[in-house]
């Protein structure tokens, strides 16, 4: 289901060096990596850019209906096997899509 790393610390303790290794180690390995950085310009959440990211694979670039981008989210999660009545209302508060009153399929 894939994995999450978060590193912090002082200045020159070596989070670069270390981020740096597992890079190199998880490219070795041929997985898909994903690196997000954040932003003075988007200090209103600590999720921008997993928001964006999140938006971007979508496709939501085009503003639609509230009740499209709420088909297009749970589309979009289909192909993951997960279960739709619980990650499609936890992805739609992060993505702030409302979502109709009748729900989702299950």
């Amino acid at each position: 289901m894939g994995q999450v790393v978060f590193i912090s610390g002082e200045a020159g303790i070596g989070k670069s060096a270390l981020v740096e290794g597992l890079r190199a180690q998880v490219r070795a390995e041929g997985l898909p990596r994903i690196t997000y950085r954040c932003s003075p310009y988007h200090t209103n959440s600590a999720l921008y850019p997993v928001i964006t990211h999140i938006e971007h694979l979508l496709q939501f670039g085009v503003r639609r209906s509230s009740s499209d981008q709420a088909g297009q989210l749970e589309a979009g999660l289909l192909p993951y096997d997960l279960p739709l009545a619980e990650v499609v209302p936890l992805f739609a508060g992060l993505l702030s899509v409302p979502l109709p009153r009748s729900g989702m399929r299950r």
